[in-house]
């Protein structure tokens, strides 16, 4: 069958659209197959396995085999969870059900990928597929984490900084008498439970803002706030291309695999993880069961951007749309590096300039307690005694 039969009208028999999207997203159970709620495996933890079972498949290693040898590996959670997963396969189950099952231990994209993968026997090539990806992503963070590290260190000792000069002033007004403390910074805080309250205010708004921005990106804010933060230079640029290279690459396998085309749309959009892309999935796929075009479908939408849509109708037309999506995808996966780079370097150049800000405020404040004023009340002194 080829990627455009795919895109006609599938018979009536075929699972409806809302049920094959609930079982694409298939919200992750609370509780594992083992029972209880888990941590998720690490990013670490995944790359090595993904790696082995991989690796073990494409060689020819049994798969029941396989999953009762990493069933002995790693942690104890892990072993549990592992464990879990090699009684449901031992048992006839799938290992996209089995990861389900797991409580969220397994990321989303992993399930979608290895249903996919098994669904088209490509089980070894999607999990090495799937270790190079998270391989790229993880060094993506160390990067991003390298380049705002030193700022951040900065940002720390001002906080420090200032929180000490908070103490000193509690100290100072002890000496002096006052009782109350000297307000050097004009922050209505001095002493020691001064600068403690100063301290968790600042661990309070890095908090809040890092809690915002995860909350951002997982969608519980629904897809406006996305939506919004996909407009904006840089960072939309960095979202839309992961979100995009990720859709491509899943796209590819499930027309590679012969599935109904409406299902391989859903597992495709639910791939970006991208609340702005997901909440379109049912109307994509049932423009694609109306006999639609797999361009058309997307263009109604009117939320992709035009460079994919331009390849995708290309590719519908010349008859190879895997191919063609599987090339889309390494450049958006490109694109997407080249953003992240502009996005840790906005990030540095924005703590800098906090650091800096914060650093002029204090030394302005304490140049006037120090200097400016002393200087006005003995004017003042002066003036009154003439």
């Amino acid at each position: 069958m080829s990627s455009y039969d795919q895109s006609r009208p599938v018979p009536a028999s075929q699972p409806a659209v809302g049920n094959a999207q609930r079982e694409a997203r298939g919200a992750q159970p609370r509780s594992s197959l083992g029972g209880g709620v888990s941590w998720a495996i690490s990013t670490k933890e995944l790359i090595g396995l993904c790696q082995r079972v991989g690796q073990s498949l494409k060689a020819g290693v049994e798969i029941r085999r396989v999953w009762q040898q990493e069933s002995q590996r790693g942690s104890a959670t892990q072993r549990q969870h592992l464990g879990s997963v090699y009684r449901h396969v031992a048992a006839g189950g799938t290992v996209a059900d089995a990861m389900r099952g797991c409580g969220g231990f397994f990321p989303r994209l992993t399930c979608q990928m290895v249903e996919i993968g098994e669904k088209t026997g490509q089980l070894d090539e999607v999990l090495l597929k799937l270790a190079k990806y998270y391989e790229q992503q993880d060094a993506l963070k160390r990067t991003f984490y390298l380049g705002i590290a030193w700022p951040m260190l900065q940002l720390l000792a001002a906080t420090l900084v200032i929180a000490g000069v908070i103490w000193i002033s509690g100290m100072i007004g002890s000496f002096m008498g006052t009782g109350g403390g000297v307000d050097i910074l004009g922050l209505g805080l001095t002493g020691g439970w001064g600068a403690i309250l100063f301290l968790l205010s600042v661990a309070t708004v890095v908090g809040g803002v890092l809690l915002a921005v995860n909350a951002l990106l997982r969608g519980w804010f629904g897809p406006v706030p996305l939506r919004i933060a996909m407009r904006l230079p840089v960072i939309g640029t960095c979202l839309e291309a992961f979100a995009l290279s990720r859709l491509t690459w899943a796209f590819a396998l499930g027309l590679e695999s012969g599935m109904d085309a409406r299902r391989v749309i859903e597992l495709a959009v639910a791939a970006t993880q991208n609340a702005h892309y997901e909440q379109h999935a049912t109307a994509i796929a049932a423009g694609v069961g109306r006999g639609q075009t797999f361009f058309d479908s997307f263009q109604q939408t009117q939320a992709f951007p035009q460079d994919f849509l331009y390849s995708l109708e290309t590719a519908e037309i010349a008859g190879a749309t895997s191919e063609a999506l599987l090339r889309l995808a390494k450049q958006y996966e490109e694109k997407a590096h080249e953003a992240m780079r502009y996005v840790t370097m906005a990030c540095t150049a924005a703590t800098f300039a906090l650091v800096a800000l914060i650093m002029i405020l204090a030394i302005a404040r304490l140049a006037y307690f120090a200097y400016i004023r002393p200087m006005r009340e003995a004017l003042d002194m002066i003036n009154n005694g003439i």
